[in-house]
């Protein structure tokens, strides 16, 4: 129930309790492992799996692992992760499309395209337009408009549930639609302010065009709200125009803050 609603670190606090009388640790560890990935306390995480495989082998925790690094910004080190979490379930798509992120973010295009072409074949039709939405930012990187006019094309003949406005931003910025971007955000703001996921969403339709006002202004509110993702998105191509940025770098310092002053109080609770 804490962690639907997204408090995390109550959450955290009950499952550090249930810890001391548990009969199964691997249980609690592995979802304090998923916990404490939720508020970007990767080391946690990242030790916390550890020990789920240490107590079985065969715990199946290389795509948690391999989460936590791509979440991390360590690409390179998630790709192998995410290829033995394969080997136990080799018809997941999503692994696959991961993998193609990792390789986008190193700049190995070719790595990345073969990897969509392996998540298409298996990929739940849901995720249909993420994956055609990374392969259009990749043809824009790699600067192919050809390609990229034709997966926008492909894009457009897909069919969006209404209640998925999110699943638009990204072809907005694709198509450099800055007007339609605009009256998302309007509608955003209007109708589901308070929606951690669409902003942070929106924000990252607003990188991808090199929007500094409205990314940093959109993940403040982000942050604002509860949303834990900061960590995550610095290291990524998309908001590297950022870096070196006085706003975003405060806000960075700000959120770094705030993460360590809800870890210091948790680890008071637990005495």
């Amino acid at each position: 129930c804490c962690f639907k609603m997204r408090r995390y670190y109550e959450c955290l606090y009950y499952l550090h309790r249930k810890l001391t009388f548990s009969t199964s640790p691997e249980d609690v560890y592995r979802d304090l492992a998923i916990v404490y990935d939720e508020v970007e306390a990767y080391d946690e995480a990242k030790r916390y799996c550890q020990l789920v495989q240490e107590k079985d082998s065969d715990s199946g925790e290389w795509l948690n692992l391999a989460t936590v690094a791509r979440r991390q910004g360590q690409f390179r080190e998630a790709i192998p992760l995410f290829r033995r979490a394969l080997q136990d379930v080799p018809t997941q798509g999503m692994l696959y499309y991961w993998i193609a992120r990792c390789h986008m973010e190193q700049g190995d295009y070719a790595a990345a395209h073969s990897a969509l072409d392996s998540a298409q074949v298996l990929i739940e039709e849901e995720w249909t337009v993420s994956m055609l939405q990374t392969r259009a930012w990749i043809y824009r990187l790699q600067g192919d408009e050809a390609k990229l006019a034709e997966t926008l094309r492909q894009i457009q003949r897909q069919r969006l549930p209404e209640d998925q406005p999110d699943k638009d931003y990204m072809t907005y910025a694709l198509r450099d639609d800055t007007a339609a971007l605009r009256q998302a955000y309007d509608s955003l703001m209007r109708i589901t302010p308070d929606d951690v996921d669409q902003l942070l969403t929106l924000a990252s339709s607003y990188a991808l065009i090199g929007d500094r006002e409205h990314t940093v202004a959109l993940l403040r509110r982000h942050m604002e709200l509860g949303g834990h993702s900061l960590r995550a998105v610095q290291p990524t191509r998309r908001y590297a125009f950022l870096r070196d940025d006085p706003e975003w770098q405060a806000l960075l310092r700000q959120y770094e803050t705030q993460l360590l002053e809800d870890m210091t109080a948790l680890q008071a609770r637990l005495g």
